[in-house]
């Protein structure tokens, strides 16, 4: 759940941040259109979603102590493979509840990173702070 929980949250987010750059109402639909086709999050599809608005590999510029350069794909690619391993049925019998608290805890951590991201490029694009 939390892999799809991140899926939505970047989705939405590059769909917030296609309105704050005041893009044209057929660019904001495709971009919607481009998150909507996706099954699953991974490194590639936030990447491709993120250029539109004009943040292209911007999760490689998200760090913090605790989490090295690389680390954000490292997450991504640790979410999607508990990810599939669940939806194929190749899950563990059962979860470890520490990987799954330091995971929570990263995916707010790169949230709230990613928040202030967008914010910071809509605000040099055009002028206004959306958040």
């Amino acid at each position: 759940m939390l892999s799809a929980a991140v899926e939505g949250y970047i989705e939405s987010l590059v769909v917030e941040t296609s309105t704050a750059l005041n893009l044209t109402t057929q660019q904001q639909k495709d971009i919607a259109d481009q998150a909507g086709r996706s099954h699953g999050m991974n490194v590639h599809h936030a990447h491709t979603l993120f250029a539109s608005v004009g943040m292209p590999f911007v999760l490689d510029g998200i760090s913090w102590q605790g989490l090295p350069s690389g680390g954000v794909r490292d997450l991504l690619k640790s979410l999607a493979k508990s990810r599939n391993q669940i939806a194929h049925g190749r899950a563990p019998a059962a979860a470890q509840l520490t990987p799954l608290e330091r995971s929570r805890h990263l995916v707010a951590r790169l949230s709230d990173r990613l928040d202030q991201a967008t914010s910071d490029h809509v605000k040099e694009v055009t002028g206004t702070k959306p958040w």
